[in-house]
């Protein structure tokens, strides 16, 4: 733990345990309990099961980071490790990606070349949505029963068996099997072209209704990818009446230390910047414009245990 904001953790799969940077603040919620669950997960999508050739890893990520986070959302959920309003806090913040992110509608070939932080943030999202609608699909040819994560299962054994990585058409195929339909459109719509960015209104059930929510754009203010903290000698790429600005950064401050979130416009940005000999701190949200998307509301007054998508 330090004494980074709340909200600005890290959690990293290592080889025999998983390593979390956190905040001395940092609440045990629902955010930080997914991405632990996810790197559990990824121990199982990600090393054993994996579709498609190893390079480059990034055009996996779909699966490997948004697949995988979507069966710990669904795991955790189905355990009572999250509440209701989590889970659909966790929708909500990839819809809000989706909707706000400058790289939306680039196709997932561009993303993968591209190959940053900004560009896994949406490939994963796309992911996690893709496969919330991918098993309410099988759950509702099936009687509610299966889903994604039935089929999940047997893709792992089958990979255990050869020991080796699937070709993608195995996706394809097995969900074809399943749904009795081509699914290679809903993969291209979600996934290879990321044209689909909105859910099922009555996807999550019951207990949530679908609207729509402004939500922030995420905003350093400044280049945060070229501006090399103890190397770069000024602020590269500072937006005058920015975020950043706004709270004081100066373009001929020395930036020390950066704390923040990719991708969240809710979690604080600390800066340590030198000024004239000196060290300054510089706090404040990094939000930019705002776009109206799909957005889930938690309805009042039902239990969790009564609520069955």
């Amino acid at each position: 733990a330090d004494e980074r904001p709340v909200g600005d953790f890290v959690v990293t799969p290592q080889r025999t345990s998983i390593l979390a940077h956190v905040g001395v603040g940092e609440a045990y919620g629902g955010d930080l309990r997914i991405s632990l669950a996810t790197a559990i997960v990824q121990r199982w999508i990600g090393r054993i099961l994996w579709l498609g050739p190893a390079e480059p890893a990034a055009a996996a990520q779909w699966l490997t980071g948004g697949v995988a986070r979507f069966v710990a959302r669904e795991l955790l959920q189905r355990y009572g490790l999250i509440t209701l309003t989590e889970y659909g806090a966790e929708i909500n913040r990839l819809l809000s990606l989706l909707a706000a992110s400058p790289l939306a509608s680039v196709p997932n070939a561009d993303l993968v070349r591209r190959g940053d932080a900004q560009a896994a943030a949406v490939i994963v999202a796309r992911g996690a949505l893709y496969a919330t609608v991918v098993d309410r699909q099988l759950r509702a040819r099936e009687g509610g029963q299966g889903g994604l994560l039935s089929e999940l299962r047997e893709l792992v054994m089958k990979a255990v068996k050869v020991r080796a990585a699937l070709p993608r058409s195995a996706w394809a195929a097995a969900l074809d099997r399943r749904l009795g339909a081509p699914s290679t459109p809903l993969f291209d719509r979600w996934i290879a072209q990321g044209t689909e960015r909105k859910l099922p209104p009555t996807i999550l059930g019951r207990c949530f209704v679908a609207g729509q929510r402004r939500y922030p754009e995420y905003s350093p203010g400044f280049d945060l990818d070229k501006t090399i903290p103890g190397v770069t000698s000024g602020i590269l790429g500072l937006a005058g009446g920015g975020p950043a600005a706004r709270a004081g950064l100066l373009a001929t401050d020395r930036l020390v230390r950066v704390r923040h979130r990719r991708g969240r416009p809710d979690v604080e940005v600390q800066l340590v910047v030198e000024r004239a000999g000196r060290e300054l701190t510089i706090r404040y949200l990094p939000v930019g414009d705002t776009h109206t998307a799909q957005a889930f509301e938690r309805v009042a007054g039902i239990p969790d245990t009564q609520c069955h998508r």
